[in-house]
């Protein structure tokens, strides 16, 4: 899984699907006030 921060595109999602690859934007899990390593171990908690 791919997570995208609030600094990316949220267009990317589609992108990556159609090359198979799994993700999402942190907005759409609810982390869009989440720093970088915040992101990263609500990631983790829910892998």
């Amino acid at each position: 899984m791919w997570l995208l921060d609030a600094n990316m595109d949220v267009h990317l999602v589609a992108v990556l699907a159609d090359l198979g690859i799994s993700s999402a934007t942190a907005a759409s899990r609810g982390w869009k006030a989440l720093s970088n390593g915040d992101l990263v171990t609500a990631l983790a908690a829910v892998s």
